[in-house]
């Protein structure tokens, strides 16, 4: 099963991907927020893939980047280790005996959590000015291909 049938509220990314589910590898960690009682854990990262046909504003403000939130309620377990400034690894979503199973690790950061459940909470755009910006005709571009 895809990481799209793990996390709710997916219908606009699968849209935003052609109906596919956009690759985790090499994504970015940009932000990991802990909130009290059923609030949860939220993942903001960018993905190193960007859609075949991005909506027009995005392709008017020359955006080469989609950041997702994703947030995790019903925490199960939660561990992380170190921090850094460039975050870049690949992100696993999965499920494993009705439990969301959440990692990731890079050379400087390991996050592991596990959760009752996890939904797309909020799916954007911008320029990353340390990304190329890509030509948008024929799409697909993926991060650093350029």
């Amino acid at each position: 099963m895809s990481w799209l049938g793990t996390v709710g509220d997916t219908t606009e990314l699968k849209k935003l991907y052609g109906g596919k589910a956009p690759s985790l590898e090499e994504v970015e960690l940009v932000e990991v927020k802990l909130r009290q009682g059923k609030e949860g854990v939220s993942l903001r990262f960018d993905l190193a893939e960007f859609p075949d046909s991005p909506p027009e504003s995005w392709a008017r403000k020359k955006h080469n980047t989609v950041q997702l939130t994703v947030r995790f309620v019903g925490i199960v377990d939660l561990s992380l280790r170190g921090w850094g400034e460039y975050v870049v690894s690949d992100l696993h979503i999965g499920e494993e005996n009705g439990v969301i199973c959440c990692a990731i690790e890079s050379h400087v950061t390991e996050l592991k959590l596990r959760a009752r459940s996890a939904r797309l909470e909020r799916i954007s755009g911008y320029q990353n000015m340390e990304r190329p910006v890509c030509p948008y005709e024929g799409g697909g571009v993926h991060w650093g291909s350029c």
